[in-house]
Formats: structure tokens, sequence, C-alpha cells
């Protein structure tokens, strides 16, 4: 008969035995122990700090401890900026800055730091980085103490086994009510809202935080196409339109004569002609006074992902990107692996940010056929990610032809119909209308 008393030493030993080995491989890991892991955790401590800058709202997510952060300046910022979130919802840098004076050019470090880009993807990567190296951090500290008798052994087997329990307790994981589980999946995503194409969106139900392609054949008409859909949305939304296609005159004839009914050809006759003058001012002051916001010339991923996170923290916003193809990323690639990151990280930012996108796409084809699915240029990762393609199509291809009957082809649609819609291409004044 094995006496419980027995069971019990027997087990603390299995357990002594367990945690002697975990110390031994902590003081083999410590001897190697230099300024690798100091510089991995300032690392991926500006990692960590960067993103929530750029995506404050995450800090609703993070319940990170302060004291993670080996470097005390990112310890202090840190601290900074979930207090300020608390009480005002945003990170003010400025105020950070404020309540940091005795750092040395914090300013300065505040903002490279935002400049910087590292994916919010990443984010919990990073963070369980930081945490590895703190717990490893914590444990030197901790056998360092039992080195120099301030603590007993047993003291220092317990204080180990709770570092890494700190962190499961940190979780903030919770099953929804009933009440909020219910009106999550009984509730219809938001569908955008549009006022001149309603009968357009009808049919097709684009809705918030998707990424939307809108595809042609070179010279068919798609900027004209996207500057009328941004001309209807920013009616009801902050518009954000990347242009990489056209000049900025280009881009502001286009919208004065979609507003004004006045062709483009006609348009620098108003000096001498009162009335064609009066109808532009009219068209220009609408423009004005509807919410787009024109960013020109070319962009890296890099630089539209800080554009979209800047403008897009106060309400749903739309983004119109014109086209893929001039949009560059920070390795050496070729078009389809660079398209194919440039869709992939579009994609992310319309859940990482409240936005909508609608990007331009080429078609890889010749002809007067329709295009299909597989004439998307350069990436099959298009098709993968885009919620809706549309495809602009010119079946007459007379370019004579200045009000074409086009067809708006919906070869992809998750949320509605596919199909094919009839609309009216006003080439002089750069109009579309839904027949």
């Amino acid at each position: 008969m094995v006496l419980p008393g027995l069971i019990k030493d027997a087990g603390r030993m299995i357990i002594l035995s367990k945690m002697e080995r975990i110390i031994r491989q902590i003081r083999r890991l410590n001897r190697n122990m230099n300024y690798c892991d100091s510089d991995k955790s300032y690392l991926l401590e500006q990692q960590v700090l960067s993103i929530l800058m750029v995506n404050d709202e995450m800090l609703k997510e993070s319940e990170l401890d302060p004291e993670i952060f080996t470097d005390i300046r990112h310890r202090r910022i840190y601290q900074s900026m979930k207090d300020i979130y608390k009480s005002k919802g945003i990170v003010d840098l400025i105020e950070v800055a404020k309540r940091n004076e005795d750092i040395y050019k914090l300013p300065d470090y505040l903002f490279a730091l935002q400049d910087q880009y590292f994916s919010s993807k990443n984010f919990y990567a990073y963070v369980d980085g930081l945490r590895e190296v703190y717990k490893r951090r914590k444990a030197h500290e901790i056998l360092a103490k039992c080195d120099k008798e301030e603590i007993t052994y047993d003291e220092m087997v317990s204080e180990i086994s709770k570092v890494g329990v700190t962190f499961a307790q940190e979780s903030n994981a919770t099953m929804l009510s009933a009440v909020d589980m219910y009106e999550l999946v009984t509730t219809d995503n938001a569908k955008i809202k549009f006022v001149r194409f309603a009968s357009l969106q009808e049919k097709i139900g684009f809705i918030e935080n998707t990424m939307n392609i809108i595809a042609a054949r070179t010279s068919v008409g798609k900027s004209a196409f996207a500057l009328n859909l941004i001309d209807d949305l920013s009616r009801n939304y902050k518009c954000l339109y990347m242009n990489m296609e056209m000049t900025e005159k280009e881009l502001y004839q286009r919208l004065v004569s979609v507003n004004s009914g006045v062709p483009i050809n006609e348009l620098i006759k108003a000096r001498q002609n009162k009335t064609l003058s009066n109808k532009i001012i009219q068209a220009i002051n609408i423009v004005r006074s509807k919410k787009i916001k024109v960013y020109n010339g070319s962009k890296s991923i890099d630089g539209i992902r800080k554009i979209i996170s800047r403008e897009c923290k106060d309400g749903h916003c739309i983004v119109f990107i014109d086209y893929v193809g001039y949009v560059s990323t920070r390795k050496r690639q070729n078009d389809r692996e660079r398209v194919g990151e440039v869709t992939r990280e579009l994609q992310i930012m319309t859940k990482d940010f409240n936005c909508t996108i609608f990007l331009l796409a080429q078609i890889n084809r010749e002809g007067t056929e329709a295009p299909t699915l597989t004439n998307l240029k350069d990436s099959g990762e298009l098709e993968q990610s885009g919620h809706a393609i549309l495809f602009l199509h010119n079946p007459s291809n007379d370019i004579n032809d200045q009000t074409p009957e086009y067809d708006l082809i919906v070869a992809k649609n998750r949320s509605g119909r596919l199909g094919k819609l009839k609309i009216m291409f006003y080439k002089a004044i750069q109009r579309f209308e839904v027949m």
C-alpha cells in the first residue's frame, strides 16, 4: 500500500524535476544572452507602438502591461497613449509628447515611429515575440536573485512559474451575450448609400468594408466611371481618390463637366462666355461642397495605408485607387507578385480601417469580346480578393461614337446577383447614366 504522503512527495518531486529542467534551460539561455534579446525587444517594441499609433482602436483590445517594454522611453510612450486613448478615444501624439517633455527629442521620435510601416495583421505576432523576450528577461532576473541568495530556491521556482501565468490572465476573450449575438447574426451588412446610382446599387448591393474591382481595357473609360461613382458617393461619405492615371487638370475637368453638363473641350471658352462661365463656377462650387480629397502622383502600398489610416478615422470612408498597376511595394517583384501583394494588403485595410475600396484594374485582352475573370491582368489575386468585380465593356468598340451604350458586367458578387447592366456613356461630358 502506498501512503498518501508518499504520493504527495512523489508528485512534488516530479514537479520539481520538471522545473529544474526548465531552470537549467534558462541558465543555458542566459549564458548566451547578450545584446541580441535587447535588440530584438527594442525592434518589437517599435513595431507594436507604431501599429498602435496608426490604428489606435487596437488599444481597446491590447491589455499589455507597460512593464513588458524594456526601453523606459517606450514604456512611458505606451502608458501615455493608453491613458490618452481612454480619456479622448484617440491617440494624440502631441499630447503624448507634452506628457513626457523630459524625454530628449521625443516629438521627432514619435513622428518617425508613426511614419514606419508595420502591418497590423502581424500585431499579435509582435506582441507574442515581445512577451517571449519579457519572460526570458524576468526569468534571468529571478535566477540572478537566487544566485545572490536574495531569495530561496523554492521562492525562485514559485516566481518563475508565475511569469507565464501573468499572460494567461491578460486575455479579455468573452462569449457574446444572447442579445448581442442575436443582433450580430440577424443584422444585414451595411450597404453603401448611392444617390444618382441608386438603381445600380439595388442590382449589385455593394457593402461596406469590402474591396471591389472595376476593370476595363485601355481607354474604355474606367477612370471616368470611377469619377462618376465618387461624385455620387461623396454626398454621403468622405471619399479619397488616389490619382495615378490622370493629370490633376484632367481629373478636375472631368468632375466639372460631369456636374455642369459643359463638354470638356468647351471649358476653355468660359473666359469669353459669361453664361458658360457661370455654369462652370456653379459646378465648381458643387464639386467643392462634396467630401472629396484627391491625392495625385505615384503611391506605394505603405503610403496608401498611411493616408487611409489618417483619413478614415471619423465615419466610413470610400477609397478609389486608379489604378493597381501603378502601386509599388518595398520588394523587388515581378508584376504578378507585386499586384498580388498590393491586392492582399488593400483587402486587409478594409478590415483594419473603416473603409471600402474600389480598385481599378486593366484587362489583359484586345478585341471586342466580353471580358471574363481570366482576363484580369497580372494577378489571380484580384479575382480571389475582390468582393465584387465589374467589367466596363464597349461591345461596339467604336471609338468615334460619342454616346456609346456600355455593358457593365458583374462577373463576381458575394453579396448580390451576377449579370449585365446597360449604362450610357456621354463622352463629351464624361457622364455615365444607368439605363
